[in-house]
């Protein structure tokens, strides 16, 4: 199965979580459309639900790899099995723009959800964990992990005198991933409507 997740082929453990999950949120679609079609709906609830926090813990798991990734490239401590302390270190740091602070808190939120034994993750709380896990994964890959990025927060860590780096203009990398990236926004939009649509479309042909 093609995955909207190519942007990982570096990281294959990652590629590996992010295809996992995208292939039981198909899977959980294929169930729903048996469902209207036979009886025993309690047994496919139950069935769906397992593909959707299946779904859900392996995109955790990936953003997880991925702060993992950030913290050891940037010089911050990782701490293991906290996912939102590390977010709260990098955002600290000065790493990330709101919004995708947001975006990853909200990523976090429903996949906790999906951790916990007696958690009930809504069918469309995990579509849109998945769009914003592919969108937040493919900008951290193309410039938050690229050397240049981290080359000048690092010297404008120095600079600042070890505080948050891009303290002066711009303020931080997220709000100069949106400057830097402008001349490839085209491109890079391109790829995001591709990633978000890809489960719409699915959905369509499955008639859901």
């Amino acid at each position: 199965m093609r995955t909207n997740f190519e942007h990982l082929r570096k990281y294959p453990e990652l590629l590996a979580d992010a295809t996992e999950a995208e292939e039981s949120l198909v899977e959980e679609i294929e169930l729903e459309r048996e469902m209207s079609r036979q009886s025993g709906r309690t047994f496919a609830d139950a069935k769906c639900m397992a593909k959707r926090k299946n779904a859900g813990n392996k995109l955790r798991q990936v953003l997880e790899g991925l702060l993992e990734i950030l913290c050891n490239l940037y010089g911050i401590e990782f701490k293991a099995h906290d996912l939102f302390e590390n977010m709260k270190r990098m955002e600290s740091a000065g790493i990330f723009n709101k919004k995708s602070i947001d975006n990853l808190h909200i990523i976090r939120k429903i996949g906790n959800k999906c951790s916990h034994k007696q958690g009930r993750p809504g069918k469309e709380e995990v579509r849109r964990m998945y769009e914003l896990m592919y969108q937040e994964s493919y900008k951290i890959v193309t410039f938050y992990l690229k050397e240049e990025t981290i080359t000048a927060y690092k010297q404008g860590n120095k600079k600042s005198g070890g505080h948050s780096a891009y303290s002066s203009k711009p303020q931080n990398s997220g709000q100069n991933y949106n400057t830097k990236q402008e001349s490839n926004s085209g491109a890079a939009g391109a790829w995001l409507l591709v990633g978000a649509a890809f489960l719409i479309i699915v959905f369509f042909l499955m008639g859901i």
